[in-house]
């Protein structure tokens, strides 16, 4: 019945998914991908494994009008390609020569001159030899066409600059076959004018094992992308107000309820968020010709609810619902942002591919997961195992769930499925917000904690490479600042109380099983903190919704694709493999075969990737600003290090940990200061929970546990310094995103000696598009933090709204 929103002459062709084996991306290690794999087609039977201001308005007018008329003006005009170096041929060769690629080859560049290993001469096919090009200046990117079957192994094409000799190999992130396909490639920016020349070796003697290049051409003028960034534009401005669609209605009937808390109704439009997609998967599930319609049908049932309840409320409930539009306009921009900067350089063509390589090392196909998953339910068939040797039931249904629940409205399934999941993990700047409203904290502090939090490398690895990890964290946050608002008096510990907290915790766990860290953690928290607000029935109803909601998955997991609980022995008892034994069993068996003081060592070991600062750390920074010529291989290190450990992907924030003891005067515990020792507090309870929970030894890396840690490490650490000074957290946060902002773009693209260059070059629509979306984060901080009666106004003196 639905028709996907978008115009047929931006839709992407449909794909099918392609994946790697899941590398180590949940236990200790570093993720490495494998073989691929693809998703089968639907088999003919259906089958399943058994305020009123106007100022964010305003402001946002110039970035908007800036945008439109940049993107109209656009279109593409690239200027004719030419020979990047006259009298370009072969120095020296063996078995390659001039038009060596095999005949009538499709999108073969006639202006240029090629050069290949099929030759007449040679055995086509099964050629072999070497061949060396004459010198020519390096350009800022290296731009050629090339056939065959360049892999970089048996058949291999590098660039050799001749004064240092350094080399890189060129291999294409597609293959090109038996077709020509035009790449460009970053070389190190300190090369751009040094002689460089290209050498080329085919020592395959089987099938398919010939490769073809052609010669250098100069750069075009402009590679505008413009079709590309309307694409993305108008993808994710579908996607995000059929998503806020649900929330706004579930938002204006609790206002009309009488609900008028912003920090209850941000928890309820997350609730009514996940709530969707839970219902979305298993009506896909159960009744897959009800799911066909099910996007459309809550589409429309959505906007006529918010109709009719949002005429319902009078000046007081309509005043609630705007206080969440700037935090729901930055969670907007925030994954514009994202996105725009993601997809910069050509990757819109890899939806699914291009975030496992954008802002880090080369990750395993974790984000597929979620979309595998969706095709086989719509398909009608859930492969067994569902990619690699992971099954189904192996990884929580949330964010599927949700794709499904506007899979309808989607043109490519693929492109579709990253722009919304994408937008999903920035709800976390929602949950933020919920927990800075909650402690009241100064709007400028505040704004600039999320400005922070937004501009850091985790922030933009984890939004684009879409594991559910900050999805998860969004519930979790928003259940943090929920519980304070009980704590605090303005909300009632009752039923309704324990209906949205057990929700929100229960979206949690359905969003990634890490956040059950998180739970405990809080839990333990409250404990130290709010025994005196903490009431049996709020517990009890909790416990009872959290149980309800997770029932249906766990009956799936372990009645029809047994048995579920892989990630559990992994994070438990470190078996890395499937193993058919019941959890308790190999729990026993594991903590066993280490004996007691083995286990003491497994869980003080824990502790080092959460608290253990190197000093490398520090100076790998040092050697990477005075470096220029090592800058690809010391910021791959710098990143590796910002993946993996806690600490270091702080930096500069980390040093909140210090700033609270300016708490230690009385006089010093401003609203930020006890907003940030609470923080803190939490994260250790969390993270002691963590480090004794998971066998160890120093498995405690940053991705194997729970969000929820690290963005309070940034928002509180940010608060703690403005504790000491405003000044000091405007320095020093201010020259963590700058570093961070450098790290991850400007030396992004820089090569690592003897490895592969970086494909693809910068599209001019999309940087409009990234520089429009910067604006609005702007914008929209900028309001948050200097418009007036930000938190005032929705409370009054009691502190109720």
């Amino acid at each position: 019945m639905a028709q996907a929103l978008l115009p047929a002459a931006l839709t992407l062709p449909s794909a099918q998914a392609s994946a790697a084996r899941p590398g180590r991306a949940e236990r200790g290690g570093a993720p490495r991908s494998g073989d691929a794999a693809r998703t089968s087609a639907c088999a003919t039977r259906r089958s399943y494994v058994t305020s009123d201001r106007p100022q964010p308005v305003a402001a946002l007018k110039p970035a908007l009008h800036g945008v439109v008329l940049l993107l109209a003006g656009a279109w593409c005009s690239v200027a004719a390609e030419t020979p990047v170096a006259r009298d370009f041929s072969l120095a020296s060769t063996v078995g390659f020569c001039q038009d060596g690629a095999r005949p009538q080859t499709p999108g073969r560049p006639d202006h240029l001159k090629i050069f290949g290993s099929y030759c007449a001469a040679a055995a086509g096919d099964s050629a072999a030899g070497t061949a060396k090009t004459t010198s020519f200046p390096a350009p800022a990117n290296l731009t050629l066409y090339l056939a065959g079957y360049p892999n970089g192994k048996d058949l291999r094409l590098m660039v050799e600059n001749t004064v240092t000799g350094e080399k890189f190999g060129i291999v294409p992130l597609h293959v090109p076959g038996d077709s020509w396909q035009r790449c460009t490639f970053a070389l190190p920016s300190g090369w751009r004018g040094q002689s460089i020349d290209l050498i080329a070796g085919g020592h395959s003697t089987a099938g398919h094992g010939w490769l073809a290049f052609s010669e250098p051409s100069q750069e075009p003028a402009a590679n505008w992308g413009t079709r590309d960034a309307l694409l993305l534009l108008v993808t994710a401005i579908v996607h995000f107000a059929l998503l806020a669609l649900p929330a706004m209605a579930a938002c204006a009937f609790a206002a009309a309820k009488n609900i008028r808390n912003s920090v209850t109704l941000a928890g309820i439009a997350l609730a009514a968020v996940a709530a969707v997609g839970y219902v979305g998967f298993w009506t896909y599930f159960l009744w897959p010709e009800l799911g066909a319609n099910y996007a459309a049908d809550l589409a429309i049932g959505a906007a006529i609810v918010f109709y009719i309840q949002f005429r319902k409320l009078d000046t007081d409930a309509r005043k609630a619902l705007r206080s969440l539009i700037l935090p729901a306009l930055l969670t907007g921009a925030a994954a514009l942002l994202v996105l725009s900067t993601g997809f910069l350089y050509e990757g819109v063509a890899n939806p699914l591919e291009t975030p496992a390589r954008r802002f880090s090392h080369q990750l395993p196909p974790d984000n597929q997961i979620p979309f595998l998953f969706a095709e086989g339910l719509h398909q009608g068939h859930i492969p067994r195992p569902l990619l690699g040797d992971w099954l189904s039931s192996d990884r929580p249904p949330l964010q599927t769930g949700i794709v499904l629940s506007q899979y309808a409205f989607m043109g490519s399934k693929a492109w579709g499925y990253t722009v919304l999941s994408v937008i999903l993990q920035s709800l976390w700047v929602l949950g933020a917000w919920s927990v800075l409203q909650s402690f009241q904290v100064d709007r400028r502090a505040a704004a600039v904690a999320l400005g922070v939090t937004l501009f850091s490398g985790f922030i933009f690895i984890n939004t684009f490479f879409v594991w559910p990890k900050l999805l998860a964290a969004a519930f979790l946050l928003a259940l943090t600042a929920y519980l304070h608002e009980i704590e605090r008096g303005r909300g009632k510990a009752g039923i309704g109380a324990g209906c949205l907290a057990g929700s929100l915790g229960a979206f949690s766990l359905l969003a990634h099983g890490g956040s059950a860290f998180g739970l405990l953690g809080l839990g333990l928290a409250v404990i130290l903190v709010g025994r005196r607000w903490l009431t049996w029935r709020l517990v009890g109803v909790s416990a009872l919704a959290l149980v309800s909601i997770q029932i249906p998955w766990i009956l799936y997991q372990k009645l029809l694709d047994p048995p579920g609980d892989r990630l559990l022995k992994m994070h438990l008892a470190g078996i890395d493999k499937p193993d058919p034994r019941p959890v308790f069993e190999a729990l026993m068996t594991a903590y066993a075969d280490v004996g007691f003081s083995g286990a003491v060592r497994n869980k003080v070991a824990n502790f080092e990737p959460l608290y253990g600062y190197s000093v490398d750390y520090w100076s790998l920074w040092a050697k990477l600003l005075r470096s220029p010529g090592r800058r690809g291989t010391l910021a791959e290190q710098l990143r590796a290090a910002m993946f993996f450990a806690f600490l270091p992907a702080l930096g500069l924030v980390g040093l909140g940990i210090v700033a609270l003891a300016i708490g230690l005067n009385p006089k010093k515990r401003s609203a930020e200061w006890r907003a940030a020792a609470r923080m803190w507090l939490l994260i250790a309870c969390v993270d002691a929970v963590w480090a004794l929970l998971m066998f160890g030894p120093g498995t405690t890396i940053t991705h194997q546990g729970t969000y929820l840690t690290m963005v309070l490490a940034f928002v509180g650490g940010v608060l703690a310094l403005w504790a000491v000074a405003p000044w000091v957290a405007w320095t020093l946060g201010g020259a963590q995103t700058i570093l961070s902002l450098w790290l991850y773009f400007v030396v992004m693209r820089e090569p690592v000696p003897n490895v592969t260059l970086v494909e693809g070059a910068a599209e001019v629509s999309i940087a409009v598009l990234a520089v429009g979306a910067l604006g609005a984060v702007v914008a929209i901080l900028g309001c948050m933090a200097y418009a007036r009666n930000w938190f005032r106004g929705f409370y009054d003196a009691d502190g109720t709204t």
